[in-house]
């Protein structure tokens, strides 16, 4: 069990967070901290979030779900957080 934090770029457009969001919770993980900030590429936004504690492998599957959200640009980095976030 940890958090962990992901970084990705998706489409700036309504509802987009949104997608997201249900993902991750289908596989009942929550956020702790969400950051969303504009990219420098045309019609992308960032999104950072670090998650409030979670298995590994429903990380792993919300990773792997990601790559099929259409939204979702790409996964930029993502990683275990350990202490504070």
């Amino acid at each position: 069990m940890s958090r962990f934090y992901i970084r990705l770029h998706v489409k700036d457009e309504v509802g987009a967070f949104a997608t997201i969001s249900q993902l991750f919770n289908t596989l009942n993980i929550s956020f702790e901290r969400i950051l969303q900030t504009p990219s420098t590429h045309y019609e992308v936004a960032e999104i950072i979030l670090v998650t409030h504690e979670t298995s590994l492998a429903n990380f792993k599957e919300a990773l792997n779900k990601l790559e099929d959200v259409d939204v979702v640009k790409n996964v930029e980095s993502y990683y275990r957080v350990e202490g504070d976030a």
